[in-house]
């Protein structure tokens, strides 16, 4: 347990020393947290309910064309996520400590996801290129629209021999044993892939052979992979400077596939549910039907059923037109303590209030400061952030905020005084704070101000019961090899005392640290978070504002616990005409209601229901208008 507790230590901490033009690896903020609060706990047995390390960082809706042998590389970040909300980078010699102790702990999952990122101009830049790759070679009847992802650091060499490796264990072609490929880049790069077709097909394209390393591509851009089949040509002849194309191929006659629709085996099951419940619904079907021209490969493959008696619906790879959907995202709700000016209050962090909307409530009009803390880490919060994001197991603190013409940003650490050997360390048993002070105040105004964070009180009461009694207060020193302490004046300095004197600090730097050492720690009660473990749907989507004869809802209820979401079958003036049911991570079943009849449609067949089961991991829904 000791290497973990010494990761969870570190990582925060070295999380703000990043040097330019290094190297870092991301880790889960959510898996942080969940880690520390085990720590806490001293319980060893709970290390089996951590999850997957980094899997909360994953964009599950990508996926390479050809697999890497490497994982790190087939795993995309999702680009939604933030930094210091959702991840934190840690030098990568940390990350590897902390690689090393989990394959030395079976109760963790050993699985995990890297990410890499670098550090450049005060910038974290993905190391990882998301490139839309498009495969040509000679007699291509199918032009696929899909990913892969590159590393920066790729040489185009190494490209070439890490594709030809690929392709040659992948294709179901037969290949050359080398030289077979080519990367070209494209000089009046299309803006989306139905325009690339139609370039392509009208010999429009300007490429560019692409013989550069991978670090000059820019992220989402197109990039041609040519391959040369056994006993063929390249798609593409080269003559001197000039590049054309061997072969032209009609439009009405390539097959487009949807992003993602044809290469990943859980997009198809899910667009496979999806039209299943198409077809089972009258007005869908009429809809698509009235509405032929704009869904013309879509009525096509529902006429083409067999209306509401055969399995699930599969479908040729075509440029499918979906129907439009509303977006629902089931968002984690709880009930959590802030302290306002000190003082607990018990208050509801869900989707629909802002912190700045929170501060406005119960401070209103001030200015204000929100931390949100622990003993490791303190962060002053976005105010536009909404309350459910928050991270759980940690402090929040909402203060009036002063302000000043000169401001010093004053970090406090209430800690006691350890022994590592012959040395000696400081330990916090509280959360780190932070607060604002003039920059032409007193010894005697910042001793008063760090006390009054914990308890109120007055100058002559600090002196008589505080001061040097519960605790002292020692400046950290920023004396460097060549600079001498600014609290102290001394070349060498290790931490030195905060002085209580009647007499202005005039301190040259903007931000100072402070460690308040007590005797020995001081039990704080901390409340635990209480998870709400009911969501109602109509919480999330406005029902009564929609006049439309059909909704289908994309929901996404990840961030809640499974089978919690309260979706009722009839909600003012619609009913539940259908579902979708996520199985697995690849694997998707459809509800369908034919004629007051639940039918469940999935891979081994379909079957007749007495009654539709409640609170499904649900992934899709669809209403009608009640008639």
């Amino acid at each position: 347990m000791e290497p973990l507790i010494e990761f969870a230590s570190k990582s925060y901490v070295l999380s703000d020393q990043l040097q330019d033009n290094s190297t870092y690896n991301l880790i889960s903020i959510r898996w942080l947290n969940k880690l520390r609060t085990i720590i806490q706990s001293k319980d060893i047995d709970k290390l089996n309910t951590i999850p997957i390390l980094n899997l909360d960082l994953v964009d599950d809706y990508f996926s390479n064309i050809l697999q890497y042998d490497d994982p790190q590389y087939n795993c995309f970040l999702n680009e939604k996520l933030k930094l210091n909300q959702d991840y934190i980078s840690i030098p990568q010699e940390l990350w590897q400590q902390l690689i090393t102790a989990i394959q030395n702990f079976k109760q963790i999952p050993q699985e995990y996801f890297t990410f890499l990122v670098l550090y450049k101009d005060g910038t974290l830049i993905n190391k990882q290129l998301k490139i839309q790759l498009v495969p040509l070679y000679e007699g291509v009847t199918n032009i696929i629209e899909g990913v892969q992802q590159f590393s920066r650091d790729w040489t185009m060499q190494y490209t070439i021999e890490t594709f030809e490796k690929l392709l040659n264990q992948q294709l179901s072609i037969q290949v050359p044993s080398k030289n077979f490929i080519k990367f070209y880049i494209i000089k009046n790069e299309p803006k989306e892939f139905k325009s690339f077709i139609q370039m392509l097909q009208e010999n429009q394209l300007q490429i560019e052979e692409c013989k550069q390393d991978l670090c000059s591509l820019k992220n989402g851009q197109f990039l041609i992979l040519d391959i040369q089949i056994l006993n063929k040509n390249f798609y593409f002849k080269q003559d001197d400077n000039t590049i054309e194309q061997r072969i032209y191929i009609n439009f009405e006659e390539s097959e487009i596939s949807k992003k993602g629709f044809s290469l990943y085996e859980s997009q198809q099951s899910l667009i496979n549910c999806l039209l299943k419940t198409y077809e089972c619904n009258d007005k869908i079907r009429n809809f698509i039907k009235v509405n032929y021209q704009k869904y013309y490969n879509l009525n096509e493959i529902i006429e083409e059923s067999y209306y509401g008696s055969q399995d699930i619906l599969c479908y040729e790879q075509k440029d499918i037109e979906l129907l439009n959907e509303h977006s629902v995202t089931i968002t984690e709700s709880r009930y959590d303590t802030v302290y306002v000016n000190g003082k607990p209050l018990t208050v509801l962090f869900d989707h629909k209030m802002t912190v700045k909307q929170l501060a406005e409530k119960l401070l209103p009009q001030q200015r204000f400061l929100f931390e949100c803390s622990n003993n490791y880490y303190t962060e002053e919060i976005n105010c536009d952030m909404l309350l459910y994001q928050l991270p759980k197991n940690y402090k929040y603190h909402l203060t009036k905020r002063e302000q000043f013409e000169e401001e010093l940003e004053v970090i406090i650490h209430r800690c006691f005084a350890e022994k590592v050997g012959i040395l000696q360390s400081y330990k916090n048993f509280d959360a780190i704070r932070k607060f604002y002070i003039n920059k032409q105040a007193k010894y005697f105004d910042l001793h008063l101000a760090i006390a009054n964070l914990f308890e109120e009180t007055s100058l002559s009461a600090y002196k008589e019961t505080i001061f040097n009694k519960k605790y002292e207060l020692i400046f950290q020193t920023n004396q460097q090899i060549n600079e001498k302490c600014s609290f102290c004046d001394l070349k060498l300095c290790n931490n030195c005392i905060v002085k209580f004197i009647d007499q202005k600090m005039n301190l040259k730097v903007n931000k100072i640290v402070v460690y308040a050492i007590y005797n020995q720690p001081i039990q704080i009660e901390s409340q635990k978070p209480e998870i709400i473990n009911k969501y109602n749907l109509e919480d999330y989507f406005d029902f009564q504002t929609k006049d439309e004869e059909f909704l289908i809802l994309n929901i996404n209820q990840d961030q809640i616990v499974s089978n919690l979401l309260f979706y009722p079958q009839q909600i003012h003036k619609y009913k539940l005409c259908g579902l979708i049911e996520k199985i697995d991570r690849f694997n998707y079943q459809s509800y369908c209601r034919l004629k007051d009849q639940w039918i469940l449609f999935n891979k081994e067949g379909y079957q007749q229901l007495e009654v539709l089961k409640p609170n499904l991991k649900v992934t899709k829904l669809l209403y009608e208008k009640i008639d």
